[in-house]
């Protein structure tokens, strides 16, 4: 294989990774974005890691939430999965739309991000908080709180930064 036969496969994987992570719509780790296409024979250990690299490099994807634990397709990795796709060969375009759903949803059972209230007593919420994983709880936070504004306002919090706090309170007490 020469030099342009390598780059030109290296593109059509970038663009093959951007395409799968738009599709998913959602933060992913390495190790999920690798499963994917190792689980299809369509790249190696090796180009999806070197992928990766390029992509964050180039802010085509980006870290969630500060972390450096899940990507998420930048808007301008949108941008460059809808003006180039089209060399991305079709089959190829058919499988990864194909398997997206299944895929997406064997994703969200590894991790549940849980958050519910009850009412106590007058002025009295209990809020409870969880990251499941893989049927394991990583992190059952529970909370009482004065009103049920302040409780839906937790609740909405967790659901969006729940990753992004688990790893922070695991930080601090790794600190201490």
């Amino acid at each position: 294989m020469n030099s342009s036969t390598d780059k030109q496969i290296l593109t059509v994987n970038k663009l093959m990774i951007l395409r799968f992570m738009h599709k998913m719509d959602m933060p992913l780790t390495g190790l999920q974005i690798s499963q994917f296409f190792l689980e299809r024979n369509m790249m190696n250990y090796f180009h999806i890691q070197q992928c990766i690299g390029d992509l964050l490099n180039a802010k085509l994807i980006q870290y969630s939430n500060g972390t450096k634990k899940r990507y998420i397709i930048t808007e301008n990795g949108k941008n460059a999965n809808k003006f180039f796709s089209y060399k991305i060969p079709e089959n190829i375009i058919k499988t990864i739309d194909g398997d997206v759903d299944k895929y997406r949803e064997e994703v969200k059972k590894q991790t549940q991000i849980i958050s519910t209230y009850k009412k106590i007593k007058d002025k009295e919420y209990m809020v409870t908080c969880k990251v499941v994983e893989n049927n394991i709880e990583l992190i059952d936070l529970k909370l009482n709180v004065v009103s049920r504004e302040q409780a839906r306002h937790i609740c909405n919090c967790w659901k969006n930064s729940a990753t992004y706090i688990y790893q922070e309170i695991i930080k601090i007490f790794s600190n201490s």
